[in-house]
């Protein structure tokens, strides 16, 4: 009988384990990272982490050549929390690219975030989404 409970609660523990997402279980929170293409070149990628009520996002434009202004709009469940723009600089890889860093509040539920940029020069367009 006692071997019995011990295997039920061991196959317990072990369903619960694994219904838990991996970023949930560590003590950093979660993090979600996504990258694509601009339109007709580039690359983007948009990096979220969740902590302590709060929402880190990072993006990173990876676009030459270096000197190029872009124009950037970053939505938070729709709402603007970020519109500017970031001229790209040749970083430590020698790559011209732009990161903008923010964090915002995390509400209940999906916090689904869109990044559009733009570079003024060529009309490259770069959209990216993603939920968390």
């Amino acid at each position: 009988m006692r071997k019995s409970v011990i295997t039920a609660a061991i196959a317990f523990v072990a369903t619960i384990a694994l219904l838990v997402p991996a970023g949930a279980a560590s003590a950093g929170g979660v993090e979600k990272d996504k990258h694509g293409s601009c339109r007709p070149k580039g690359r983007w990628e948009l990096s979220l982490d969740k902590e302590s009520g709060r929402i880190e996002v990072d993006l990173e434009v990876t676009s030459g050549p270096a000197g190029q202004r872009w124009k950037v709009v970053m939505r938070h469940d729709g709402a603007k929390f970020f519109a500017g723009s970031r001229v790209t600089r040749r970083d430590d890889d020698d790559r011209p690219d732009f990161e903008i860093e923010r964090w915002v509040k995390d509400t209940l539920g999906w916090d689904r975030f869109r990044v559009k940029a733009t570079n003024n020069a060529t009309g490259a367009r770069c959209i990216a989404k993603l939920a968390i």
